[in-house]
Formats: C-alpha cells, structure tokens, sequence
C-alpha cells in the first residue's frame, strides 16, 4: 500500500505544471545632478531661476510584462532674479530641511549646498514608486515638507511671461470651434460608448504630502514682516476598480496663521486664523449605485482681525490693479473718428455670429441613454466658530464671537444636482 500511494504522488506531482519562471528582461537607470532653468525677459533683465537637484529614474521590466519603477527628486527651487533684489526675499520655494534657514543665501552658498547634497544623503522631496502588470497599476507618491511663498506680483509677471496676452486672444477667438468640435465628438463617443466594454483593471494611488508651509507675505524687502501661513498634511487612497471608487482621505492639522516670517520670531509671534482642525474623506461605490461621500470635520474656529483683513486687501489690490490699468489705458487710448463710417463685415472676426453645427434629431434618437446613478454626498461639521477681534497686529482681544454647525447633502452633481 505504501508503494502505491508513493507512485500515486509522484504521478500528481508530475501532472503539476511548473510555475513559469519570471527573469528580468530590461533593468534601466538615469540620474540627473541639477537643471537650472533661467528666464529672462530682455539681455541682462532676468525673472525666474528654477532649480532641480538630483533627478533619479530607476526601474525594470520582467518578462511576465509588470514594470516597476522608483522616481526620486532631491529638491526644487524657484528663485525670483528679478534686478535690484539684492536685499528682498528671492527663495519662493524650496524643500525644508532641519538646517535649512529662510535667510536670503547667495548664488554660492547655492552651489555649496547642492554640492554638499550630492555627498550626503539628505531626505529628498518627491518620492514616487510605480508598479504596472497587464491591466493594474500602483502609484505611491510622497513629498515631504517644503516652503513656497506667494508673490502676488511675481506669480503675474511670471503668467505674463508663459502667457502673452496674444496667446489668450488667440484662444477666445478659437473658442467657438473647440465647443462645437467638442460637441460633436461627445455625440459620436457617447453613442459608442455604451456598447464597449473595458476590461476591468485595478487602479490604486496613494499620495501623502507632509507639511507645507504655503506662505503668503506682507512685504517682499522685509525679512521681519508679517504673513499668513497655511500648512497641513494631506493623505488620499484611492482605488479604482472597473467602475467602483474607493476614496479615504485626510486633512490632518490644517491651520492658518498670521505671523512674523522671520523663523526665530515666528512661534513667538503666532495668532491663529484659523486653529488647528481635520477634515476626513471617505467614500465607496454600492451595487449599482454611483459614488457616496462622507466628509467629516472637527471642530472650525476662525479668527478675524483688521491684520489678517489689512494683508489679505493689500494682495488683493496686487491682483486688481493690473485690470485698473488695463482700463486706464483703453479709455485714454479710444478714438472715435470713424464711428459712422460704414465697415466691411467678416463673419468669422466674432464668434458669436457665426453659425452652429446642426445636429440630426434622429441620429439623437438613436443614441442609447446613458444610465444615471445615484449619487450622494454627505456633510457634517460639529461646530463652526467665527471670532471677530480688534486690536493692533497680533496684540488683538475678541469683540464679537458667532457659533453653529452644519449638516448638508448633495445629491447627483454628476447630472443633476439637488
């Protein structure tokens, strides 16, 4: 009897088809030290420096077909080389380190750092890894703490310079025929749309970004001015399956404060605008539902104070007065001599004149109707206080306090919203 079950288990044994074995078929790797990018918009009138340090692809695909790759960045920098600058806050953005100070450093102290950078190993700021086999894909990105400081009038002449105001007249005159094309394909994809069907495949992405001070300041020339300070942490997971979503989110620890932007005083001088408070996401795909959101805060408790108020006005007329003098100089610049003369007319000068793309009503019959699920979005906030101060800078008292909550739906912002 022991014989026969030996042979019995070498016969199965042997049945068993072997596992194919997985080799790598392509193994790559490319590393950049630095980039340096530098605008200008006249000889010797520079505007923006933009800076990558250590830019690292690495990655291979095995002969089953899955491809894994890792993506590291060192650190980004933007710099304003705007001339007569010498003494005003130029780094906009960059990585934050333990050492890193926000002092303004010069050109070589630049170079020493990415050169010191390139020695030692630092925490970089970008990390992504990427994982595809056949219809999956799996995205981890994380970026790690970094300072970005908003100009108001350096983000313009920066939209200025990649944006001319030829281009943007161009697009509103190509308006027209994009909507119509657009249209059109809309009609003919729909109508396809609903007979194939995709393979479903698994999609996952998850992306957490620890701790950015998003600072918008008073005064560019001034190191001891005050700003506002937004910073946060966000974590996303998201999964896709075929049509189901899965979403779980998090806004952890956002707040909003208005101090000095000098790093030695800044904790000294920290009055909160908005207290530390989070914000989760959650949300999933019944059975032939559509999507259903959950979004849960703690507790909200804003501040206002004639400060915050005064800074938020002073960037805002940085924004406004472009358009002001925009007017300023068509109304000086009008001339109406020849308002009564008569004009040729070019249907194809306006876009509001020319004639739409009929569409036949029955090829609309015969498109198939597109199913329209349900969708829900719920919202709860336990309580929402608002504090009205007066005072001077940060030295305020509170003049008038308003307290509530909140709890509200929407449902189907898809098609039709309620």
């Amino acid at each position: 009897m022991t014989q026969l079950k030996a042979t019995d288990s070498k016969s199965t044994q042997a049945k068993q088809p072997e596992a194919a074995k997985v080799d790598t078929f392509l193994k790559f790797c490319f590393q950049v030290d630095s980039i340096n990018i530098k605008l200008f918009t006249a000889p010797g009138e520079g505007l923006a420096g933009f800076e990558v340090f250590y830019l690292s692809l690495q990655g291979r695909k095995l002969t089953d077909g899955s491809l894994n790759t890792a993506i590291v960045l060192c650190d980004i920098r933007l710099d304003d080389i705007r001339p007569n600058r010498e003494n005003m806050l130029t780094r906009l953005m960059e990585r934050r380190s333990q050492e890193t100070s926000l002092d303004r450093p010069s050109v070589k102290e630049y170079e020493d750092e990415s050169e010191s950078s390139m020695t030692s190993p630092l925490r970089s700021m970008i990390n992504i890894t990427f994982n595809m086999k056949e219809s999956d894909m799996f995205a981890d990105v994380k970026v790690s703490s970094f300072n970005l400081i908003l100009s108001v009038d350096f983000l313009l002449k920066l939209q200025q310079f990649l944006q001319p105001e030829e281009l943007t007249e161009q697009k509103a005159l190509q308006a027209a025929e994009v909507e119509q094309s657009e249209r059109m394909r809309r009609a003919s994809t729909s109508a396809g749309a609903a007979t194939q069907q995709q393979e479903a495949g698994q999609i996952t992405v998850i992306l957490k970004i620890e701790q950015p001070d998003i600072i918008l300041v008073e005064k560019m020339d001034d190191i001891n001015c005050y700003a506002l300070i937004l910073n946060n942490e966000i974590a996303l997971n998201v999964r896709l399956i075929g049509e189901r979503q899965i979403i779980k989110g998090e806004l952890k620890d956002l707040c909003l404060y208005y101090a000095e932007f000098n790093p030695e005083r800044r904790n000294s001088t920290k009055h909160y605008v908005v207290r530390p408070c989070s914000i989760s996401l959650n949300g999933s795909t019944p059975e032939g539902l559509g999507l259903h959101l959950s979004i849960n805060s703690t507790e909200i408790e804003l501040s206002v104070s004639p400060a915050v108020i005064e800074l938020m006005n002073n960037a805002l007329q940085t924004l406004t007065a472009k358009e002001l003098s925009k007017l300023d100089e068509s109304a000086t610049a009008s001339d109406y001599y020849d308002l009564w003369h008569v004009k040729e007319f070019d249907p194809d000068q306006y876009w509001f004149i020319q004639p739409e793309m009929a569409e036949d009503a029955l090829s609309l019959e015969s498109m198939r109707t597109i199913e329209i699920k349900e969708e829900k979005c719920m919202i709860d906030i336990p309580c929402i206080s608002l504090i009205v101060e007066t005072g001077l800078g940060t030295n305020t008292i509170p003049m008038l306090y308003i307290k509530t909550s909140l709890e509200g739906s929407v449902a189907n912002w898809s098609s039709d919203m309620k």
